[in-house]
Order: C-alpha cells, then sequence, then structure tokens
C-alpha cells in the first residue's frame, strides 16, 4: 500500500513538475496539441487527505493551462491498473 501511495504521488510531482515551465501553453500553441494529465487514485471516498491532493493537482493544472482527468478505483488495485493503461492509452491515440 505504501509503495502505491508513494508511486502514485512521485508520478503525480513528475508530472505536475515536467509540465512547469516559463510558458506553459509553449509547447502546446507549437503543436496544436492540448496537455491532458492522467490521475489515478486507488481510493477517493473516505480520505479528506487524498481530496485535498487532488484538489491541489486540479488547481495547478488549471494554473498550468491543461487538463486533468480523474479515475478513481474504489480500493480495487486491479482496476487502477486498468486504469492507468486506459489512460495511457488514451494519450497515445488522442489527436489534436
Amino acid at each position: 500500500m505504501r509503495t502505491t501511495i508513494a508511486g502514485a504521488g512521485l508520478c503525480l510531482a513528475v508530472a505536475l513538475t515536467a509540465s512547469c515551465s516559463s510558458d506553459p501553453g509553449a509547447d502546446e500553441k507549437k503543436s496544436g496539441d492540448s496537455i491532458v494529465l492522467g490521475f489515478s487514485q486507488r481510493r477517493l471516498a473516505g480520505s479528506d487527505w487524498w481530496k485535498t491532493l487532488l484538489q491541489g493537482a486540479q488547481d495547478r493544472a488549471k494554473e498550468l493551462g491543461v487538463s486533468i482527468e480523474v479515475t478513481d478505483a474504489g480500493g480495487d488495485t486491479v482496476k487502477q491498473n486498468s486504469d492507468v493503461d486506459t489512460l495511457i492509452t488514451k494519450g497515445s491515440t488522442r489527436s489534436s
């Protein structure tokens, strides 16, 4: 469980940090593609901490001009793995 939480937090931190630049929309302006950040959670319900983390991610994504797609596996780690695969597939097939 700790590995999953640490991994999710690390992925979010890397994704948001990688999105930072002096001109957050610079790459989007060049390519015409919009940026979509996938955010997979094992369980959001019943956890104020995770809800606060999600709100922070949504706020930061809005500041950067990117959209965020959230999945909640409802406590099912198998579903969360599937959600991550789905987010990756959507990202590789999303067109401008």
